[in-house]
């Protein structure tokens, strides 16, 4: 299991290495442990894919925007926003460990899933009143953070939004000035990434410097047994704080090679080893 990590870490590096690694941060790979895949939180009742848009320098937004389909799983008491590359994975990657697939065939079905894909999960309301923040940085990081709401202030602008009809909302949040647009004939206090608290599922959100993005592609409800879940909790997360992981993430983009070298053990490309561009959605507490 290591090996195949590392293989694809490696693959992985070298490839966003060549487009100004566009990466916030070096992506996981195959999270399932093989016995107990992830704990079950919650399940979903509505499911939406939202296109997440985040410029990782703003002064060559051409070259370093990154674009990644992310789902919002929305249960009875807890949802869960996460690549849907990473869903698919983490079910690709449990059934082949079932049918006994050797690595090889791990590594060829799943390299198409881990291209590109954002590692970040974030749980609401887990456990009660939190967020649950779940990252991989050369180790899997877990850190949990008292939910505040935005200070949303409603508007009288309106448009539509696939087919619903919406309402602007704006807030400064985290350091950032959004513009969101709700949907109150869905009455949902949820949205993409840690935003919420409007009385309605807000389905679009874009900052004032259109350096990030969430817009909603998809809705659909859920007939079939769709689990919110905590991925390889058998494996353990390193708990820390927000703050604390903040810092790594920093210090890892202004020297990514000092931190996957050593896991490597092996000479990194140049190109590996030059200080990534970095605009991080939050920019203050």
């Amino acid at each position: 299991m290591i090996k195949i990590k590392i293989y694809f870490l490696l693959v992985i590096i070298v490839a966003s290495t060549k487009v100004n690694a566009q990466s916030p941060v070096a992506e996981p790979q195959l999270v399932l442990a093989p016995s107990n895949p992830y704990t079950k939180i919650d399940h979903s009742t509505m499911r939406c894919q939202y296109r997440q848009t985040i410029v990782n320098d703003p002064r060559n937004p051409e070259k370093s925007t990154r674009e990644n389909i992310m789902l919002l799983q929305i249960g009875k008491d807890v949802s869960r926003y996460s690549d849907i590359k990473k869903i698919m994975g983490d079910s690709l990657m449990l059934a082949l460990e079932k049918q006994g697939a050797d690595n090889n065939t791990i590594i060829r079905k799943l390299l198409p899933l881990e291209r590109g894909r954002s590692s970040e999960v974030i749980l609401k309301n887990y456990p009660n009143g939190k967020i649950t923040f779940t990252n991989y940085l050369m180790a899997s990081y877990l850190y949990e953070e008292v939910y505040k709401s935005p200070n949303w202030k409603l508007g009288q602008d309106t448009t539509t939004i696939l087919g619903y009809p919406c309402r602007l909302a704006t807030t400064n949040f985290r350091g950032r000035n959004y513009r969101a647009w709700f949907a109150p004939d869905i009455p949902v206090d949820d949205g993409p990434w840690k935003l919420r608290g409007l009385p309605g599922l807000i389905l679009k959100a874009t900052d004032d410097k259109n350096e990030v993005s969430f817009e909603c592609i998809s809705i659909e409800k859920v007939s079939w047994q769709d689990d919110i879940y905590l991925s390889n909790p058998n494996l353990g997360y390193i708990r820390t704080a927000k703050s604390a992981y903040e810092k790594l993430v920093r210090d890892f983009q202004e020297n990514p090679a000092g931190y996957i070298q050593p896991v490597l053990q092996t000479e990194l490309p140049a190109s590996a080893k030059r200080k990534r561009a970095y605009n991080p959605i939050e920019l203050s507490e």
